[in-house]
């Protein structure tokens, strides 16, 4: 949440967390609680990979998580291409 001036304090507090940002690293370890649920939906390349918003530290904490790449990309290609064919038989 861009508002907050303590993001840290609103992920601890929270069960569930989607991150979209696209900047790598950005919600670290410390910042999860044991048992939360991560989505990371964020992409960007740093060092010639694809890399996410979550920390790969997250994973030890987290109940589930979503990786990059493989994560929710797939889902998106699947709604898209269901839209499409939404609007083809139209």
């Amino acid at each position: 949440h861009t508002s907050r001036s303590r993001p840290k304090d609103l992920c601890l507090d929270s069960q569930l967390i989607v991150a979209a940002v696209g900047k790598s690293q950005l919600v670290t370890a410390d910042m999860v609680s044991f048992g939360t649920i991560c989505v990371d939906a964020g992409i960007k390349k740093a060092d010639g990979k694809n890399c996410g918003d979550f920390a790969s530290d997250v994973q030890s904490v987290a109940t589930l998580y979503t990786p990059v790449p493989g994560g929710v990309g797939p889902v998106c290609v699947a709604a898209l291409l269901r839209n499409v064919q939404f609007v083809w038989l139209l």
